[in-house]
């Protein structure tokens, strides 16, 4: 059986992903707000999650910079 992985961004913990027998791959199950639309989300390999992750970080980030821009 496999281990579980922490998936961090930028040094912060943000989900955790387990492995899941039935569905033969991980699950991931977050642990910060903004990653909550991965929760429950299947990857098979522990990198997909990872990079799943930092893409998700970079959209809120670009949606942070948007709307700042709009408040200045």
């Amino acid at each position: 059986m496999s281990q579980p992985y922490s998936i961090e961004i930028n040094g912060e913990l943000v989900g955790i992903l387990a492995p899941d027998s039935h569905a033969q791959g991980f699950r991931f199950y977050s642990g910060v707000a903004p990653y909550d639309v991965l929760d429950g989300s299947i990857f098979i390999r522990p990198s997909e999650a990872q990079k799943a992750a930092q893409r998700l970080s970079a959209a809120s980030r670009g949606a942070h910079t948007v709307a700042s821009d709009r408040r200045n």
